[in-house]
Order: structure tokens, then C-alpha cells, then sequence
């Protein structure tokens, strides 16, 4: 519905659309789509802190699925990896930037999300 609505009304530039349809991606269970739609939006804006928190995000569950899956082979994993460290880069810069987003409790949920990525890796460097 929301592709559709996209494709018709806002030929592919919309950010709000994209980031619903990315929303209806990762509640179905499809990170890797959600993950594509969300970087596209993010060519359109940028600098949107709502949107690099929900890539954030969206990269460090993919990364935790990847990591998790025991079929995963080695450069997918280090993919994973590379995509952790993006995902606490994107943390790092949402705590420490000006344009903090204007949600309630959003430091705390930045925080935890950057304290859980950075936790990842860290296991990681042990394992590899």
C-alpha cells in the first residue's frame, strides 16, 4: 500500500512515506528491506535525526539477526560488523549532536542502543 502510494502520489521522494513503508518492513520481519527503503529516504533528507535514529536501528537488528544466524557466511558476518559500527557511529552522533530529536526519552533509547552495538563489537573483536 504504501510502495503504491509512493509510486502514485509522491513519485518516490516522500520521507514520511518511506519511513512507514520501512515501519511495515521491519514489523514483518523484512530488515534487509526496511534497511534499503530507509537509505533511500535518507538520500531525500539527510540530516533528519528521526530517520538516522530508525537506519540506526534497523542496522543494529540486522546485524544482531546476521550475527545470531550460525549459517552466516564470513563476509556476510564482517558485512554485519561494518553495519554494527555504522549503527553505533550513527548513535554516537545523535547523542553528541545539536540537533537532538525532540521525542520523550529519546537520549535514554539513543543511549542503549549506542551502550548495545558498542557491546557487539566488542564481543566481536574477542571472537574474530
Amino acid at each position: 500500500m504504501y510502495g503504491n502510494c509512493l509510486q502514485k502520489f509522491f513519485k518516490y521522494n516522500n520521507v514520511e512515506v518511506l519511513q512507514y513503508l520501512a515501519r511495515a518492513y521491519y514489523r514483518s520481519g523484512k530488515l534487509k528491506e526496511a534497511k534499503m527503503v530507509l537509505l533511500k529516504a535518507k538520500r531525500v533528507a539527510p540530516q533528519d535525526p528521526v530517520l538516522l535514529y530508525n537506519i540506526a536501528f534497523v542496522l543494529q537488528k540486522l546485524a544482531t539477526v546476521i550475527l545470531k544466524d550460525e549459517k552466516s557466511t564470513l563476509q556476510i558476518v564482517l558485512q554485519a560488523v561494518h553495519e554494527l559500527r555504522l549503527s553505533m557511529k550513527y548513535f554516537t552522533y545523535l547523542t553528541d549532536s545539536e540537533n537532538k530529536v525532540k521525542v520523550v526519552d529519546v537520549n535514554m533509547a539513543i543511549d542503549r542502543e549506542a551502550r548495545q552495538c558498542k557491546d557487539l563489537d566488542l564481543s566481536l573483536t574477542y571472537v574474530l
